[in-house]
């Protein structure tokens, strides 16, 4: 494993193969998740929402 291949080995960004930008993504979403888990934030925000509407994927045509 070289200094550039990916922890997780998964392609966030779709770009064909995983690295560590990927890698960064994935844990900062995680961290983010443990920092709301910690204040008790469990709450549907609109961010949440919008994700689930499939409404992100039309802005960014995925």
């Amino acid at each position: 494993m070289g200094f550039f291949d990916s922890i997780f080995g998964i392609d966030v960004f779709g770009d064909g193969k995983p690295g560590m930008l990927d890698d960064a993504v994935i844990l900062g979403m995680l961290e983010e998740d443990e920092h709301r888990e910690c204040k008790g934030d469990d709450d549907f925000d609109e961010e949440d929402e919008a994700i689930a509407s499939g409404a992100v994927d039309e802005i960014f045509d995925f």
